[in-house]
């Protein structure tokens, strides 16, 4: 997050303008802090580092604030601030370290000529809600227009939410009554006093609120611009997002930073060579860095062979048959060495897990690329990788799980070359037992689940004859074998379908309250072994459904009764108490181009008119240039 928000001030527009930086580095890890002490412009850049005390927590639900870090928080604020007017500056611009912001960004502010105005941007609070700005009208966060006496219905209420809403969604400058995060403050607001220190009789939550109140009662109006929103990254998956965002904000008339020079220059070259190398690392391992292609490294900075070269990396793993080999590989940390002034080394410590010819590993690798300056660019002089630790996930997870209590259901058919490997031997680490319906496979996937699922107990029924176009029956059949278990937590993933890492340590946890019935998850269409889709046709990541449920005897289950597209529960489980959680699932179904045809080929012929499901997706599913989005 650190890094893409730097960059994004390297890349801010400050023709004419003399601009200095100040961080407070507040970091518990030092990579943060060798990030800001890197950071270079033209101007001056001044680090203070403050005594870390008190935990912040966040996660993929939200970021968890208390009391003795908000004000912690506003008091370093007010150390800018106050830096800000004895040095005499104009403005003091604060931004969240969280926040991508556009080029233009500080110029359009600038030209707003207003005391105090801030840029707007969008976050999804909680996983599932709606999109909200961090700006409101009154009170804690209140976005209702109204006058001081006005009295309105819920109803009218909500739809002048929806108006305010609609009206900030359009370039213009608006007043507000709060704002924060990403503001500009004039020398005059500094010098009539604005600060964040707490207001003794004011109970409202939060730093801003109380710069705001103050800010209002000394009389200044405050303003929020919106023609270049910045971007939130609240979560470590809105990291994915980013280069989609720096795409659509470029901004032409910015003056560019890269090519031209100079200290900010160096600096953003230096970050995006720290990028391409984890890229470039990440698609060697997830190939299998052991089998690296004889490839020429330099190629890799010519963007027309870059994406290509990337590309067909990560495809081998999934086309070549004869290699049997899947492998999921992913950057921990990194760390950037300056050899000299022409030569860069970048080091990344890579997790990757796999199945190799059918036997699932998990391994610990170094990954290592030596960047050398040639006239005006970078390119690759050498790349090496350095085994860590290689183990067998059986022997890892060879000890029973720790009483979770959940029982994995799962449907397969011919899954033994496939994704079924790598996703027992991850499920195995946190569920207690197994109930695997084969329909007639006829490529020994019924062995490979007893091999990799042994020490758990596990209950295998095999068809004699297929019945895939009817999901139904197999859907209905699957249930009453894990019921009839006497299962009570029932976690029903597809042969295709990985949590990611943080499930095996927190799913026993989530299931604790016994008041609740269901959990739901979000299921991310992964469409290579990195990157998920994001269209109007591909949002099953922005809808969390049902994965794991609590079984009750008396509940009158009920099922949507369709051959296909029936749903893998009984649809009226949501009817019951359930709760939106924030891990994620990964879907490796449409991960490779073979992947894809097939499933195109499948649908046409058992939904050729979409009665079932989403023609126009199904048409989709064959795009050349769908909008992808990076898997953090």
């Amino acid at each position: 997050m650190l890094r893409e928000f730097l960059i994004s001030l390297a890349e801010l527009d400050t023709s004419g303008l003399s601009v200095d930086h100040l961080f407070i580095d507040d970091n518990p890890e030092d990579q943060s802090s060798e990030l800001l002490r890197s950071f270079r412009t033209e101007g001056k850049s001044l680090v203070i580092r403050a005594g870390t005390q008190g935990e912040y927590q966040r996660d993929e639900v939200t970021h968890r604030w208390r009391e003795d870090l908000i004000w912690k928080v506003a008091g370093f604020k007010d150390v800018i601030l106050r830096h800000a007017l004895e040095k005499g500056y104009d403005y003091a611009f604060l931004v969240d370290s969280d926040l991508v912001l556009a080029p233009p960004t500080l110029k359009q502010l600038l030209a707003a000529e207003k005391a105090i105005v801030a840029e707007v941007f969008w976050t999804r609070w909680t996983p599932g809600s709606p999109e909200l700005p961090q700006v409101w009208l009154r009170d804690q966060y209140d976005l209702v227009p109204r006058r001081r006496e006005e009295q309105l219905s819920q109803t009218e209420a909500d739809q002048r939410v929806r108006q305010f809403l609609e009206l900030l969604r359009k370039p213009g400058l608006y007043e507000v009554g709060g704002l924060g995060a990403c503001t500009l403050i004039s020398r005059q607001a500094l010098a009539a006093g604005v600060s964040f220190k707490e207001v003794p009789n004011v109970s409202f939550w939060g730093e801003d609120r109380h710069f705001c109140i103050r800010a209002a009662a000394l009389g200044f109006g405050l303003f929020v611009d919106t023609h270049h929103p910045a971007y939130h990254i609240y979560r470590l998956s809105d990291l994915g997002g980013v280069p989609g965002y720096k795409a659509q904000s470029a901004a032409p008339e910015a003056r560019p930073v890269s090519g031209g020079g100079g200290p900010r220059a160096d600096f953003v070259e230096r970050q995006h060579l720290v990028q391409l190398a984890e890229e470039i690392i990440e698609a060697f391992g997830t190939s299998d860095y052991r089998d690296s292609p004889n490839t020429t490294w330099a190629e890799y900075f010519l963007p027309e062979r870059r994406k290509a070269l990337i590309e067909a990396a990560l495809s081998a793993t999934l086309e070549a048959k004869e290699k049997k080999t899947i492998s999921l590989a992913r950057v921990g940390r990194s760390r950037m060495v300056e050899i000299g002034p022409k030569e860069i080394l970048v080091e990344c410590e890579v997790i990757s897990e796999g199945t190799e010819r059918r036997r699932p590993f998990r391994e610990q690798f170094l990954g290592r690329v030596l960047a050398v300056r040639q006239t005006d660019e970078w390119k690759i002089a050498e790349m090496s990788f350095e085994e860590q630790r290689s183990q067998a996930v059986p022997e890892v997870a060879a000890a029973r799980p720790s009483g979770s209590g959940i029982t994995l259901s799962m449907l397969v058919r011919n899954e033994a070359d496939r994704y079924l490997p790598l996703v027992l031997a991850h499920a195995r680490r946190y569920v207690d037992a197994a109930v695997i319906l084969d329909d007639a496979s006829d490529d020994g996937t019924p062995d490979l689940c007893r091999e990799i699922l042994e020490g758990i107990p596990t209950t295998i029924v095999s068809n004699k004859t297929p019945s895939f176009g009817n999901e139904i029956k197999l859907r209905k059949q699957q249930w009453q074998l894990t019921v009839d278990s006497g299962a009570e937590l029932i976690l029903n993933l597809d042969a295709d379908e990985v949590f990611e890492d943080r499930a095996v340590t927190e799913l026993a946890s989530l299931t604790q309250n016994p008041d609740l019935d269901y959990w739901a998850f979000s299921l991310y269409d992964l469409w290579d072994l990195r990157h998920y889709r994001e269209d109007p046709h591909w949002q099953a990541h922005r809808f969390p459904r049902i994965f794991l449920v609590r079984y009750r005897p008396r509940f009158g289950y009920k099922w949507r009764e369709t051959p296909q597209h029936c749903g893998r529960f009984p649809m009226n489980i949501g009817d019951s108490r359930g709760k939106i959680s924030d891990l994620r699932l990964k879907h490796l179904g449409w991960a490779s181009a073979a992947d894809r045809v097939h499933k195109y080929r499948r649908y046409k012929e058992l939904d050729p008119a979409g009665r079932w499901g989403d023609k126009a997706q199904y048409e989709s599913i064959l795009d050349r240039n769908p909008r992808l989005i990076k898997f953090v």
